[in-house]
């Protein structure tokens, strides 16, 4: 198992890309990570125009980031096109100690919202 020593957290807006290759073809993929920070928010709108597909990540010992999911998941829906697949993520899974949200309360949101659902570690 691979354990980073010291995870930056997103300060401000992160930008990745790759090319990746999917069933024999080339695909250019983005990531803009924003955080969640409320002051970023009218920016983000503009990310979600083209979108295939927008990763909702929460932190799973806090609840204030999962109180936030409605609220993104209706900029989403309401900026992407219908085809676009939403994953819900909940971060931190390596804390279980300290969890405030429970797998089955997050797996049920995602079930009643049509939403793709894992729990993961950033740092393991």
């Amino acid at each position: 198992m691979f354990i980073m020593a010291d995870c930056p957290h997103t300060i401000g807006v992160e930008f990745g890309t790759r090319i990746i290759e999917v069933s024999g073809q080339k695909i250019k993929l983005q990531i803009w990570d924003t955080a969640g920070q409320e002051r970023f928010r009218a920016v983000t709108r503009s990310y979600y125009r083209g979108a295939a597909g927008a990763l909702m990540v929460y932190d799973i010992t806090r609840r204030s980031t999962y109180n936030h999911l409605s609220s993104w998941l209706t900029d989403t829906r309401n900026l992407t096109n219908p085809s676009t697949v939403i994953f819900l993520i909940g971060n931190k899974c390596d804390l279980e100690g300290q969890r405030d949200v429970t797998y089955e309360e997050a797996s049920k949101f995602a079930e009643e919202n049509g939403l793709m659902f894992v729990e993961a570690s950033a740092k393991t």
